[in-house]
């Protein structure tokens, strides 16, 4: 594979990469460097669902009931959702 494609590729992701999650993969030396944390490091910004270009999508027959952003862990976020009536 050709290498600069893979840089300049990584380069246009990198912008909008840091607008959806928490901790972006880190690139040195020419290697993208990843986190030994759960989901490679990354969480999504707790925002991030109420962004006026989110599309959310719940399964069919379901409502969203509670979002809770958790203040001691900005990143943490619960979706609870239920049957619709």
């Amino acid at each position: 594979m050709d290498r600069s494609k893979q840089v300049s590729t990584w380069g246009l992701h990198a912008g909008w990469h840091r607008e959806l999650v928490t901790a972006p993969p880190t690139a040195r030396n020419g290697k993208v460097t990843l986190s030994d944390a759960p989901g490679l490091g990354q969480k999504l910004l707790p925002w991030l669902w109420k962004r006026a270009d989110a599309i959310v999508r719940v399964s069919d027959g379901f409502q969203i009931v509670d979002v809770d952003s958790r203040q001691d862990d900005a990143a943490d976020i619960a979706i609870r959702c239920q049957p619709a009536t």
